[in-house]
């Protein structure tokens, strides 16, 4: 008797493909998707700690900023083989106002995740999938270990810098070096 081994693969799908999806309405309106490496994956809905620093960090980074970047919120951004929507990302200003479609890595200054529970996976797929990306900076905002992780110098491999900040600290992101963010503030009573 003989037996035959069967190789099961996923098919990945490209983020044109994945735009696709979205826009014919292939997904529930409701359901918060992103695409990793051309997986398409579901979000958790994000906790009332995460939306309170998200919030916080939106007000913090628009005050005074809005001539000089863009701040955006559960967004989109397309990179290579993935289309992410992270907790917050400071953007370049573009003249189409990004009406001609999502930023991308060249677009981005900072990208921010906001994690209580998922800090595991954003720090081992989302973060390293940015500095793949070409993206020059993203912060994890881990809420239950009460601190931040920044990433600088993106390559291949993700990141090969960073470093921890917990409260107490100063924060400035790259983009923005002549302002200083208290980790204190950020984090304020979440978690």
């Amino acid at each position: 008797m003989m037996t035959h081994t069967v190789k099961v693969q996923p098919r990945l799908v490209t983020v044109q493909e994945y735009e696709r999806m979205v826009q014919s309405g292939v997904f529930p309106k409701a359901e918060r998707l992103e695409m990793i490496e051309g997986q398409i994956v579901s979000l958790a809905a994000a906790s009332a700690s995460i939306a309170s620093v998200v919030k916080r960090l939106d007000a913090l980074l628009a005050n005074g900023t809005t001539a000089q970047l863009l701040v955006s919120v559960h967004d989109p951004i397309r990179l290579a083989r993935s289309e992410l929507q992270p907790d917050l990302v400071l953007l370049r200003l573009r003249d189409d106002n990004y009406f001609g479609g999502p930023p991308s890595a060249s677009d981005v200054l900072l990208v921010i995740e906001v994690a209580d529970t998922s800090a595991d996976y954003d720090r081992n797929v989302k973060i390293p999938v940015y500095g793949r990306g070409g993206i020059a900076e993203a912060w994890l905002i881990d809420l239950s270990a009460r601190a931040i992780q920044v990433y600088r110098e993106p390559g291949n491999d993700g990141y090969s810098v960073q470093k921890t900040v917990a409260a107490g600290d100063q924060l400035s992101p790259l983009a923005l070096p002549d302002i200083s963010l208290s980790v204190s503030e950020i984090l304020g009573a979440a978690a």
